[in-house]
């Protein structure tokens, strides 16, 4: 499909994740409808080349809704009467909106869009026309700011019919702490035009969720159970003869159950919590790159602080993994002072990419990784600190070991292995970890695994790890911790096991 039109309908909801999947996609004409939502920036890795989407009620900033889009000379953007927010000039090139041959508008109105301190070039770069703009139009094209929020955090010297609105106006969005999301971070802001004729903004909460009453100002919030129903005193008697009957009965037959066998794994899950994207966003303040603590391949961890104060370690993966569930599952089970704790998962759908988010929240460990005071560190460890280290790290591996399925980390490393405020070795990154007994297929096994330097030499014949492939792993941790060597030299395939393996021959 190159051309779509629906425009002049009464077509309400938020765009489906699967119309990025529209990759010839050109021309996209949504006017004077009720649409309602983020506005997908995978659309804009495309072709398209002419939008309009006014008069509906989308809404984002500005910035994150709208980089890359490649016009040309017969391109349109109209995104008048909606929501959209934040500092065009943020993604400006220079104090050009867009590049300079564009012959038709760029209608900008009737938004709530502001500069922060002046915005790059200053609010005057998008406001003037004809020849002389610098506004993203020549002479041949016009760009127009007119009914927007400007007039919040500085003075515009507006041109002719380029009013702004009132303050007032302009807060009338219910997400009012834009950067944390609407609806206090638990769900998603409706603008009026989405609803009833009349009707305030609302809060679509997340599931959980409920609002106070839909009104302006109104936050997602947790709901609060019914007040009990009075009952008889003969009811109470008979419900409470009953309740204690049935739960001698349950108990008798979970210790029938579970007793015999020792189950231990899964001891826990009811403590490993499913937060919300909101909660998430507000604690790492919408994913600041100042909160990242930690970034690899395949995923980028940062600092976070829950409402109650928390300290976390968010990991937001860039691989989605099919076995999610188990994993986590698997790691909500484990207890041990030398493990660090999974606290809590979040799963989120990404309107922009149309991906499932999968993040996991873990205790915070603030006093960097092993590899860190090994090789980094002014202050080298004492002989009395890498022997408490050792000891911890040894037993945080052998508690992962001795469960009836034993779970292997596949890539210790002293970068896995973080130190606590009280000098306490704590098994980290989980991101490889799996169940054996999820292997039958052999697929498990043989999944690329570990760092080169601590690779189990079998493992490069057989192309399976197991318990023994951690074991290897860490005895090169013990010989980093013991001669501050690292692992491989860069640039050559020694290792510091071959040194071993020579003065073992001689």
């Amino acid at each position: 499909m190159e051309f779509m039109s629906v425009s002049n309908n009464q077509l309400t909801g938020r765009l489906p994740p699967s119309i990025c999947n529209l990759t010839n996609l050109e021309n996209m004409l949504l006017r004077n409808n009720y649409f309602y939502g983020g506005f997908p920036s995978c659309l804009f890795e495309h072709c398209l080349q002419r939008i309009d989407i006014s008069n509906n009620s989308f809404y984002g900033e500005i910035n994150s809704n709208f980089r890359g889009m490649i016009p040309d000379n017969n391109a349109l953007l109209n995104i008048a009467g909606n929501y959209f927010y934040g500092d065009p000039m943020l993604y400006a090139d220079g104090c050009q909106f867009c590049p300079s041959n564009i012959t038709q508008p760029l209608v900008l109105t009737t938004n709530d869009f502001s500069f922060s301190s002046g915005g790059r070039c200053g609010p005057q770069g998008l406001s003037g026309r004809g020849e002389g703009t610098r506004s993203g139009a020549n002479k041949r094209g016009e760009a127009s700011l007119r009914q927007n929020c400007f007039t919040l955090n500085q003075q515009l010297e507006c041109t002719a019919n380029e009013t702004q609105r009132s303050s007032d106006a302009c807060l009338a969005f219910c997400s009012m702490s834009r950067e944390l999301g609407p609806c206090d971070g638990h769900g998603a802001c409706v603008p009026p035009q989405a609803g009833a004729a009349g009707a305030g903004f609302t809060c679509e909460c997340d599931h959980g969720y409920v609002t106070a009453n839909g009104a302006l100002g109104s936050t997602c919030a947790h709901p609060s159970p019914p007040p009990p129903a009075a009952l008889s005193t003969g009811a109470v008697v008979g419900i409470a003869v009953g309740s204690a009957a049935a739960f001698a009965l349950l108990l008798a037959l979970i210790v029938a159950l579970l007793w015999p066998k020792q189950r231990k794994r899964w001891s826990g899950l009811d403590v490993c919590q499913e937060f919300s994207i909101g909660e998430i966003l507000r604690a790492t303040d919408n994913w600041a790159s100042g909160n990242v603590v930690g970034k690899g391949g395949f995923a980028t961890v940062y600092k976070g602080v829950s409402s109650k104060g928390e300290l976390w370690a968010v990991k937001r993966s860039k691989l989605m993994s099919n076995d999610f569930e188990t994993e986590v599952r698997a790691m909500a089970s484990l207890r041990h002072e030398n493990v660090v704790r999974l606290l809590g998962f979040c799963l989120h759908q990404n309107v922009e990419s149309g991906q499932q988010e999968q993040i996991l929240v873990y205790e915070f460990v603030g006093n960097g990784d092993l590899k860190y005071h090994i090789h980094d560190s002014k202050a080298p460890l004492s002989l009395q600190q890498r022997l408490q280290l050792a000891v911890g790290a040894a037993e945080g591996v052998a508690y992962l070991h001795s469960f009836a399925t034993p779970i292997v980390h596949r890539d210790l490393k002293p970068g896995n292995i973080l130190v606590g405020e009280h000098n306490q070795a704590k098994i980290a990154d989980f991101g490889l970890l799996k169940l054996l007994s999820h292997a039958e297929d052999g697929d498990d096994r043989t999944r690329v695994a570990g760092t080169p330097g601590y690779l189990d030499p079998d493992y490069n014949r057989t192309q399976i790890v197991s318990e023994k492939s951690d074991v290897y792993s860490f005895g090169v941790v013990l010989l980093e911790l013991l001669t501050r060597q690292k692992a491989a030299v860069e640039g050559t395939d020694s290792h510091i096991s071959d040194w071993v393996s020579g003065v073992h021959a001689w």
